[in-house]
């Protein structure tokens, strides 16, 4: 064994790519429904980020685009429903006690602040909230830790800790760690974003305004309709145009590029598998021959075949044991890495990730079990 362990680690890598490649795969392409309502959180989606414009001028013009987008929706005899609208600001820093530093984006603990003006929280929470100047909302989602004050750009908020947030907000807040921070009023953020664009080491950023709303019809009619939402929202007379996405029209998009991506997975674990595998029976084969001198040598001395087989098969059970269970250790100390990456493809939920990598490490360790009873035979056979 220690003689050939550089032979056992090659296999334990093989089949560590081979499990990673295809459970992950297949978790991208199942879990394509999860990732269209994640990255689309209503069937139409969107989003406005103009530069150099303070909240109140992008708030006023983002309505000009509503009134557009409803007026064209009533006109197809169509309803808008779970209608969303909120402005945000992103930003990144590093949070040390209560102060949130902006500009740490490469700190091993940086995180990022989002936040949101009170009269648009109120507008998707279910429960209606009211701040004097100097409070603020906050949820932190990397953290336990209540915080009595925070500070950002210098401004110091008395904290009215939130136990959780809308959906629509939590989802897309789960990658990094990040502050969910309600202020009372626009001027509050434009005043922290400012402060942010003045600092010569940050990057500078702007407001978002995004619009989320569900309608009726048909996928054709649901088709149609996002074709013209998207001429709308690029309309040349608007003073701020915005990127329109819909759920219906890129699910084949996602269901493609997802399938391109199990493609890849199945056939680089078809390639790392025949690899191990032929690993294994050469591997077998080559011992067996320096083995049978010495097995027939001891058998001459009086040690039975049934004693020989004992012994020859305690060693191939080693051979195949060891591998399949350092790859699954591998694998499951990977595990946190490898769900951190499919977030980023809206993969937030554990179960399917679990399932598809435990069934890649069954059927990966069935391929395994019909060759080691091949190789076993072809061992006997040449040692004895």
């Amino acid at each position: 064994m220690k003689q050939h362990a550089v032979g056992l680690a090659n296999i334990s890598i093989l089949s560590v790519m081979v499990i990673i490649a295809v459970s992950t795969t297949i978790t991208l392409f199942l879990g394509t429904e999860e990732t269209l309502s994640t990255r689309f959180p209503s069937e139409n989606n969107v989003t406005m980020s103009p530069p150099d414009m303070s909240g109140e001028d992008l708030e006023r013009h983002a309505e000009v685009l509503y009134d557009r987008i409803e007026q064209y929706t009533e006109e197809q005899n169509q309803q808008v429903k779970d209608r969303v609208k909120y402005q945000y600001v992103n930003l990144f820093g590093e949070l040390k006690k209560n102060v949130f530093e902006l500009g740490e984006i490469n700190a091993a603990d940086g995180m990022m602040a989002l936040l949101i003006p009170l009269k648009d929280f109120n507008q998707m929470s279910a429960q209606v909230y009211d701040l004097k100047e100097g409070e603020a909302l906050i949820y932190n989602n990397g953290s336990s830790v209540d915080l009595d004050s925070f500070v950002i750009a210098e401004q110091e908020y008395n904290t009215i800790p939130l136990k959780k947030v809308p959906q629509i907000l939590k989802s897309n807040t789960q990658i990094v760690d990040t502050i969910i921070a309600v202020l009372p009023t626009v001027q509050d953020i434009d005043e922290v974003l400012n402060y942010n664009n003045q600092q010569p080491d940050n990057a500078d950023t702007q407001w978002y305004a995004d619009y989320h709303w569900n309608t009726t019809g048909s996928e054709a009619v649901k088709k149609e309709y996002a074709n013209e939402i998207n001429k709308i929202t690029q309309a040349d007379d608007l003073e701020v145009s915005g990127f329109y996405e819909s759920r219906e029209t890129s699910r084949q998009e996602w269901y493609s590029m997802n399938g391109g991506f199990l493609f890849l997975g199945i056939f680089l674990g078809g390639l790392f598998t025949i690899g191990a595998l032929l690993i294994t029976y050469f591997k077998q084969v080559s011992e067996g021959y320096d083995d049978r001198e010495r097995i027939q040598i001891m058998q001459k001395v009086g040690l039975d075949k049934q004693t020989t087989r004992q012994a020859t098969h305690s060693q191939i059970v080693w051979m195949f044991t060891l591998p399949i269970l350092t790859a699954a250790i591998h694998t499951a100390f990977a595990y946190p890495i490898i769900h951190k990456l499919l977030m980023i493809f809206g993969i937030m939920q554990h179960k399917l990730l679990i399932l598809c990598t435990v069934g890649v490490v069954v059927a990966f360790a069935l391929i395994y079990w019909i060759i080691y009873r091949i190789t076993s035979k072809v061992y006997l056979s040449i040692v004895e």
